[in-house]
């Protein structure tokens, strides 16, 4: 059994895949798998994209249904769910949440969310987010899903995420 299932819900990802799977591959955690939940609404090669890149594919649909369904295929105790668009800051970035995961016994989990540029108003920006999500964390906890553990227990004891939101079903 894998250490970590990574979950990504795809529609049309043909072209922001591959930096995903390039980020993944560049990790020093190896001992995982990664599940594309491709929407049955995918019109392009988003399927032979991940395929050829390892991944197993499941039937998605829209991003908190192919989440779910994503999760149903997963065989790790802890899942990942990521962006078809999403990057590490570092290569140890999934060593590392794994074991503070572990160690903690944290149940989900999600990390700070920085820029991508260095521009000083996007990292004053990002940072007051974070400070923001860190301040409501004990009476509003939430977290954005394009990087968000959780334990397979902790998944299925909500009944995973919640198919009658149709905007931000990650925070919720």
């Amino acid at each position: 059994m894998p250490k970590l299932s990574i979950i990504i819900p795809t529609l049309n990802e043909e072209e922001g895949l591959p930096s995903t799977f390039d980020a993944i591959d560049a990790q020093t955690l190896n001992d995982l798998e990664v599940i594309v939940a491709d929407s049955f609404e995918t019109t392009d090669r988003t399927k032979e994209v991940a395929k050829a890149r390892g991944a197993r594919i499941a039937p998605g649909g829209k991003v908190g249904p192919g989440r779910n369904r994503g999760a149903e295929h997963a065989l790790s105790s802890i899942l990942l769910f990521l962006d078809a668009d999403t990057i590490f800051p570092s290569p140890e970035f999934l060593e590392k949440a794994v074991k503070e995961i572990e160690e903690r016994e944290l149940q989900v989990a999600a990390p700070d969310v920085l820029p991508l540029t260095k521009r000083w108003l996007d990292k004053m920006l990002f940072r007051l987010y974070n400070v923001y999500v860190r301040l409501l964390m004990q009476i509003f906890p939430h977290a954005p899903g394009f990087c968000l553990f959780a334990t397979r227990e902790a998944h299925d004891a909500i009944g995973g995420f919640d198919v009658e939101v149709p905007f931000a079903e990650d925070h919720d």
